[in-house]
């Protein structure tokens, strides 16, 4: 018997997807920055955010309070296996909705279109976090710095 390839969408494997949720201060600039990751399938919905928001508001200029918001609004709706605040199940699949958004969405904060993997849903949120999350290094007190500085140049 030959050796066939089976596709994504055959046999038991569940597909996974994933989107990242991207801070657009400016559109018409089209600079962004990662702030959120959405992994999913049809039944189910995760998101992680970043912890650390210091660098968006940098970044953006502006008060994120909105960002922050709409974080903790997805993650609620997330944990009744929904893709958003307010959204209901629906016959359209998870990821043809979030793809409708991704082109369509000129706002400031945006998705990319859904990629898929065949990885569990829990090593794809690690993985994407990992990948497109990044938080900023903690940073020593200056006098502490200037401490430990001083020691080396003391020769202790």
């Amino acid at each position: 018997m030959p050796f066939r390839r089976r596709s994504l969408t055959e046999g038991d494997a569940m597909i996974n997807r994933y989107s990242i949720i991207q801070y657009v201060p400016d559109p018409i600039a089209d600079e962004r920055i990662n702030i959120g990751v959405v992994v999913f399938n049809e039944d189910a919905v995760q998101t992680r955010f970043l912890t650390n928001w210091e660098r968006v508001r940098l970044f953006g200029m502006e008060d994120i309070y909105f960002l922050k918001d709409f974080a903790d609004r997805l993650h609620k709706a997330a944990l009744d296996n929904l893709m958003f605040s307010g959204d209901e199940h629906s016959k359209i699949p998870n990821h043809e909705r979030l793809r409708a958004i991704a082109q369509g969405w000129m706002n400031s904060i945006q998705f990319t279109e859904p990629r898929g993997s065949l990885d569990t849903l829990d090593s794809l949120l690690e993985d994407t976090v990992n990948t497109y999350l990044r938080e900023p290094l903690v940073e020593l007190k200056p006098n502490l710095f200037l401490a430990k500085v001083l020691l080396m140049l003391s020769g202790f």
